[in-house]
């Protein structure tokens, strides 16, 4: 049900940095698994070395995560000795989420399969080649290599996963970028999100009409 704003979500190769950023938007909240993520960075840190890439995680608490997660997560950083690798960004206005899609080399999602989450959209939208936990989106990941579902649930398969990724050249971040960006249009945009509502306004205007009829 989500429709993505492509006109403001744009993406934008100039705008991408060095060393490659790998990003994570979403609530800290547990679902989110950002310990998951910490410890496949920590494995990254182990093959390649400080300094050849950086983790941001942008999102703030809602309410519903435990008093202390950020502090947990903060905890969890420091044993594995990534501080200045892994920064927990916190919350940041809306408007600013646009520039950390388009400097990120890689998107990151390790929610649960459930529903489609907005924010793997929204950097797909832009351009970003992704990984993500999330099994709902496989039909969209067989349609290109710029998404990828994990293969194995575990530190060191997503380590290797994003090491992939943020090692590909920027023609090739170009070329995967432009194909999720249009596999979001086609399927997520917001005119066919309109397009679905009015379809579905119809449907039940016509059921309330054979009803009263």
């Amino acid at each position: 049900g989500h429709g993505i704003d492509t006109k403001r979500l744009i993406p934008e190769p100039t705008a991408r940095v060095k060393p490659p950023v790998v990003l994570a938007v979403g609530r800290r909240a547990p679902i989110k698994n950002y310990e998951l993520l910490i410890d496949a960075a920590a494995r990254l840190y182990e093959s390649l070395g400080r300094g050849v890439f950086s983790v941001r995680i942008v999102g703030g608490d809602e309410g519903n995560a435990p008093p202390d997660y950020a502090a947990q997560l903060e905890s969890r950083i420091e044993r594995a000795g990534l501080q200045g690798i892994v920064e927990l960004v916190g919350p940041i206005p809306y408007a600013q989420v646009l520039g950390e899609y388009q400097r990120a080399s890689a998107h990151v999602n390790l929610c649960p399969t459930g529903g489609m989450d907005k924010a793997v959209l929204e950097g797909m939208a832009c351009g970003v080649p992704t990984l993500v936990r999330n099994q709902a989106f496989a039909v969209l990941a067989g349609s290109t290599d710029g998404l990828q579902v994990v293969r194995r649930d575990d530190a060191d398969s997503i380590s290797e996963q994003l090491r992939k990724i943020i090692s590909k050249s920027g023609e090739e971040h170009v070329l995967l970028g432009n194909v999720l960006r249009c596999a979001v249009e086609h399927e997520f945009g917001l005119q066919q999100f309109v397009l679905r509502l009015v379809e579905i306004l119809r449907q039940a205007a016509q059921m309330t009409n054979n009803s009263s009829g």
